[in-house]
C-alpha cells in the first residue's frame, strides 16, 4: 500500500482487542446536560447550601383600587396564593385589615397601628421578621394583548358593570378594571 499503518483504517476498530473500556466514556454521563438526575461535579468544590440558612421571603403588593357603585375594592398580588386577593373595606390580608380604599392608596391597620399603602408599593417579610413596605411591585404574569374588537366590547360592558365579574380570566378582569380606572381619572 502507500505506507500507512494498518491500525489507521476504520475496519480495524471492530477488532475486540481495540475496544475501549466503559470508564473511558464516564465523562459523557457526568456532563450530560439532558440528564434530569445530574448533580454538580467538580465546579461545586464541595459547597453545600444549608436549606435552613435560606431566607424565605413573603410579600404582597397593592396592584390597584376600584371605587364604584358596587363598592370599594383593593387588588392585591403576592408571592403566595393567600396574598392574591380582591378585598373590600374590612377585608384581611397578612394580618392587616383594610380600613380605607382610595383611588391611589389603601389604609391598612394591624395591632393598633395604621399605614398608608400607595398603589405600586409592596409589603415584604423575610422569614419570621416584621413586614416592611418597599418600593416596587412583585412580578406579575403578562397580560394578553387585547384586540381592537375586544377592547370596544370591554368599554361597552364597563359602563353597565361596576363590580368585578367572577367569570373570565383574572388577567382580562384586571385589564378591564385598569381601563375603567384610567377613564375615571381622566374625567
Amino acid at each position: 500500500m502507500l505506507g500507512l499503518p494498518a491500525s489507521g483504517f476504520a475496519g480495524d476498530t471492530n477488532n475486540p482487542t481495540a475496544a475501549v473500556a466503559y470508564p473511558s466514556f464516564k465523562i459523557i454521563s457526568q456532563r450530560n446536560i439532558f440528564d434530569p438526575n445530574r448533580r454538580g461535579g467538580a465546579g461545586d468544590h464541595g459547597r453545600r447550601i444549608d436549606p435552613n440558612r435560606l431566607a424565605r421571603a413573603e410579600g404582597f403588593a397593592l396592584v390597584g383600587t376600584m371605587i364604584g357603585k358596587g363598592g370599594e375594592y383593593a387588588f392585591f398580588s403576592g408571592s403566595d396564593a393567600r396574598y392574591k386577593k380582591v378585598l373590600k373595606v374590612s377585608g384581611v390580608i397578612a394580618n392587616y385589615t383594610v380600613i380605607e380604599v382610595a383611588p391611589d392608596h389603601v389604609k391598612l391597620a394591624t395591632n393598633g397601628s395604621q399605614i398608608t399603602m400607595p398603589v405600586g408599593m409592596q409589603m415584604k417579610k423575610l422569614d419570621a421578621g416584621e413586614w416592611q413596605m418597599v418600593d416596587g411591585t412583585i412580578a406579575l404574569a403578562k397580560t394578553p394583548e387585547v384586540s381592537g374588537a375586544t377592547s370596544s366590547e370591554t368599554k361597552d360592558t364597563e359602563s353597565s358593570e361596576d363590580v368585578p365579574s367572577v367569570g373570565g380570566s383574572a388577567d382580562a378582569v384586571l385589564k378591564r378594571l385598569m381601563q375603567q380606572r384610567e377613564k375615571e381619572l381622566t374625567k
